[in-house]
């Protein structure tokens, strides 16, 4: 029996400080099924010839998303960056640690993040953002400001940026419960939207092959028997194709979404939009001329029609 492949879930964040909660979210992934990859539980491995932190960037490229929790220490530095003592008791001394480097890893990646902040932190972080030229500051709840200035990069970021604030792990627990069933539901829902426009797609086309047999049997027969109104026949089955065509796609969600967006376009000009266009992004860039709403439909119907163009183009 071949076995499924289980998500794979990286846990970033700073060891000591947050050894409790590193390890009962440990058991809590494993408890969904899905695989947890922390450096301490032997889950990464560590090739001889490279720094402790370059293996664990290499296994985020082999994880399906990152939990990213900050606490009040901002961690190691990466490798190759050594720092003085005077350095490393300077709040405002300004370097990459090994967790702040896993999170951009994981950005470049296009993984999942979901980011946990101690409420203590993000108290703090709204002084730090009133006062940020104040390098006289001596934050109580921080190691470094190197913090607020990863929370500015997660804050910036256009997409995905939530944070959560956490006092104790059951706050990590349950949003990540409710967070991980909705992914569920969504996964299921486009898997059954591709299931149901396949098999539509396939039964068109049969119909499309029987049609297309009795059209020309039908032309044949009228040919022999009454060649001058034969032209005018096939011309009148041929629109009644087309109607039956459009009166199908009018019905449809998405071209009902874009006759919302779009009342200066009757039925026949999507439908002539429609067979002229090569591909789905094609087609969303000549119906939705508002560069923004071409945005919005690209990304949210091409993952579930990318491979089947609205049923094939059905004709």
């Amino acid at each position: 029996m071949i076995e499924m492949a289980k998500p794979r879930i990286f846990v970033s964040s700073t060891y000591y400080d947050l050894k409790h909660i590193r390890t009962n979210l440990e058991s809590f992934i494993a408890s969904f099924g899905y695989e947890p990859v922390l450096f301490e539980s032997g889950d990464i491995h560590f090739s001889h010839d490279k720094p402790l932190d370059e293996s664990c960037y290499t296994e985020l490229q082999n994880c399906h998303m990152q939990i990213l929790i900050i606490g009040g220490s901002y961690g190691s530095p990466e490798s190759g960056v050594v720092l003085t003592e005077e350095q490393q008791t300077d709040q405002y001394f300004k370097f990459n640690s090994i967790t702040k480097t896993e999170f951009q890893v994981a950005l470049k990646r296009q993984l999942p993040i979901y980011f946990f902040v101690e409420n203590g932190v993000l108290s703090e972080y709204t002084t730090y953002k009133k006062n940020r030229e104040n390098t006289e500051i001596h934050y109580a709840h921080v190691s470094s400001v190197n913090i607020f200035t990863l929370l500015d990069e997660i804050y910036a970021l256009k997409t995905g940026n939530f944070i959560r604030g956490f006092t104790k792990f059951e706050d990590i627990s349950n949003w990540l419960r409710v967070q991980w069933a909705h992914l569920m539901a969504e996964f299921i829902n486009n898997r059954t939207e591709q299931i149901a426009l396949s098999s539509l797609n396939i039964g068109l086309e049969k119909l499309n092959l029987i049609t297309s047999s009795l059209q020309e049997y039908t032309e044949a027969i009228l040919t022999k028997v009454e060649p001058d109104k034969a032209v005018s026949l096939k011309e009148n089955q041929k629109n009644k194709v087309i109607h039956g065509h459009i009166d199908r796609l009018s019905r449809e969600g998405f071209f009902k979404s874009i006759f919302e967006i779009r009342s200066d376009i009757t039925d026949q000009e999507l439908y002539d939009i429609f067979v002229k266009s090569e591909d789905l992004s094609d087609f969303v860039l000549r119906s939705l001329p508002e560069p923004e709403m071409r945005k919005i439909y690209k990304h949210l119907y091409k993952q579930v029609w990318e491979n089947d163009f609205v049923y094939q183009k059905m004709i």
